[in-house]
């Protein structure tokens, strides 16, 4: 597979990547994957696990690692935290469930979000951790919210710290 990056989604992804100040979503486990580039590299060389067609057409392909934790996590089951900790937030326009924790789950999986583009991937986004589909939307149809929404109500997101 071939896989490339913008300089705009480079600079958003490259917060997974930051090892100094605050954690903000999942973070990638530098001693695995220190770089975005060396991650894509890892996945130019790499078939994915699995791969999800989103109904936006974007695609979700999926890497797992057995013998490594590729990163932290921030999202989690609703059911691994304390029903009384859980608050929510609006993300536009949706209420998301989150938490605070000093600790995010480790994962030995990423996702990358990519738009197929003449036989070629441009990578949108990529993240340590599950699949997470996109919030729910106007956009999309009654069936895929319902998917969405569900997800995000078996889920939180962890805010570290």
């Amino acid at each position: 597979m071939k896989y490339s990056i913008s300089e705009s989604a480079l600079q958003h992804v490259s917060k997974h990547f930051n090892e100094n100040g605050k954690l903000d979503g999942s973070k990638f486990n530098l001693e695995v994957f220190s770089t975005p580039s060396e991650l894509i590299a890892f996945c130019n060389s790499n078939q994915p696990y699995e791969m999800l067609m989103q109904e936006n057409g974007r695609e979700a392909h999926i890497f797992k690692l057995i013998d490594s934790i590729v990163g932290k996590c921030a999202v989690d089951l609703k059911q691994n935290h304390p029903e009384k900790s859980i608050y929510l937030e609006d993300k536009d326009g949706y209420l998301i469930q989150c938490v605070k924790s000093d600790i995010l789950p480790n994962t030995n999986q990423f996702c990358l979000i990519v738009q197929s583009n003449k036989g070629k991937y441009d990578i949108i986004t990529m993240y340590p951790g599950e699949y997470a589909p996109p919030l729910p939307n106007s956009k999309f149809t009654a069936d895929y919210n319902e998917f969405c929404d569900v997800f995000w109500k078996e889920r939180v997101f962890v805010i570290y710290g």
